[in-house]
């Protein structure tokens, strides 16, 4: 059996390289200086190489101990994220190793995967004061100051090289930063150990053998991620990001991240750099967005991105299955679907299950009061993950079948002739169904030559 755990750490899965953390160091160094700012209630503000910087939003997510401040001008793109680890009024050494959970970075308008971050190694530095934490408000107060460094890179996104042969880093200055009352919410909690989670790989064709699997539900400039990490006896480390709501599908792994794109990682725990995904792809064949369940088989090329170390690892045979979300309460069931090109959004969804031929079934039932209209799914009740073809009628109750009433004051069935039900994702401890589904609805009895067309079908229903 595996652990499987929710963690409270946030790791940006950006230009990462090994070295020894320095957040619980005393602070020593020459920290970015600027005027005493302050900010007015609610503001976060600061200066970008002297150039004001008001976010037009700005939020914090408090996962276990660490807290992630994230200030954002949408307009621009621009974003600054302040992350602390053991969050309280203190002062804070934003200076960032690899396992470092405190940390400042930004990301400018014009390279949204390049992020500026305080790392040790390429220069970065910064400080942060948490004047006031409210527990009860839940809100936060504080001034900060930063350097952030990047590598730079061409055209190509490739890292540009001097003439030695390193990378050129550039540095950018974040002085004047201050939050007054910024809220932020209490994110997730512990999923606790589940015997069907699972990790299997092989590095360069032997077995990567993990002693625990953690997943990490965080938010990155606003956008919410799942940090899924499988680590060894040894330490060695396989790390894959995943934007929440992915999806379904065949998908390639960035190499470079400002901690919102898709990647994988891997570190040998030798003394090396991280080395990241180039290239390498991820397949997904399940994902619950209300179930937490994700299915996937995956694989990779794992350099370093600088080319500073010039290991290279084949990451082969990857798969994974997690679940990330703790079902333990009810869920309201949804269904929506267009009908011709028009939404239809039903008052009533009813999920009655019945028999057919001794064969449990499930019927899905809903009505479109505003625009009078009918739409019913059935369809198996032991039905797993997968694309099913619709027919018309029930007749061993194997089958799945859509029905569609155009007119419930005059009604008339036009039955599915064709279409697809996609399975995509069923907990049966929980019994939740997530689906999408599409059809083509015509009158059996050959009265009514009108053909509809049922599309972008989704539901999540819950069983009794």
């Amino acid at each position: 059996m595996k652990k499987f755990q929710l963690l409270s750490w946030l790791l940006v899965a950006f230009l990462a390289f090994q070295f020894t953390s320095c957040d619980n160091e005393p602070l020593e160094g020459t920290f970015v200086q600027g005027e005493d700012p302050v900010a007015a209630e609610g503001e976060f503000i600061a200066k970008v190489d002297g150039l004001d910087y008001l976010a037009e939003s700005a939020s914090g997510v408090l996962t276990g101990t660490t807290l992630v401040i994230t200030g954002l001008k949408s307009t621009s793109g621009e974003t600054i994220t302040l992350s602390v680890e053991a969050a309280a009024a203190g002062t804070f050494n934003l200076t960032a190793g690899q396992t470092t959970e405190t940390f400042g970075l930004y990301i400018d308008s014009e390279t949204q995967t390049n992020p500026y971050k305080t790392l040790a190694i390429l220069g970065g530095n910064g400080q942060l004061i948490i004047t006031e934490m409210d527990v009860d408000a839940l809100t936060v107060s504080g001034s900060f100051n930063f350097v952030g460094a990047r590598a730079a890179l061409d055209g190509n996104g490739d890292p540009i090289l001097d003439g030695n042969g390193n990378p050129v880093i550039e540095t950018i200055e974040i002085t004047d930063g201050s939050f007054n009352t910024i809220p932020y919410t209490i994110d997730g909690g512990n999923v606790g150990e589940n015997p069907e989670n699972s990790f299997f790989a092989n590095v360069d064709g032997e077995e990567f053998v993990d002693t625990t699997l953690e997943v990490t539900q965080t938010t990155v400039g606003g956008i919410p991620m799942l940090n899924i990490v499988a680590t060894t006896e040894t330490g060695a480390i396989i790390r894959i990001d995943l934007p929440e709501g992915l999806g379904i599908g065949t998908f390639s792994f960035e190499s470079i991240s400002n901690g919102t794109e898709l990647i994988a990682m891997y570190n040998a725990s030798t003394g090396g750099e991280n080395l990241t995904s180039s290239p390498g792809t991820i397949t997904i064949t399940e994902y619950g967005v209300a179930t937490g369940r994700i299915v996937a088989t995956f694989s990779f090329t794992a350099r370093d991105p600088l080319g500073i170390d010039p290991t290279i690892a084949e990451i082969t045979d990857g798969e994974f299955f997690i679940d990330f979300i703790d079902n333990t309460s009810e869920i309201t069931d949804t269904f929506e679907a267009e009908v011709d090109g028009e939404m239809y959004e039903p008052n009533t969804v009813e999920v009655v299950p019945t028999t057919v031929d001794g064969v449990p079934i499930v019927f899905i039932t809903t009505e479109d009061q505003t625009n009078k209209q009918f739409i019913r799914l059935n369809f198996p009740q032991e039905i797993e993950v997968g694309d099913y073809t619709m027919v018309t009628a029930n007749v061993t109750g194997e089958e799945v079948v859509g029905l569609f009433i155009p007119d419930t004051e005059n009604p008339r069935n036009f039955n599915s002739t064709s279409g697809t039900l996609s399975i995509i994702s069923y907990d049966a401890i929980s019994r939740i169904i997530e689906a999408k589904f599409n059809f083509i609805a015509i009158d059996t009895t050959g009265i009514d030559p009108t053909i509809y067309e049922i599309s972008n079908g989704a539901f999540i229903i819950q069983l009794d």
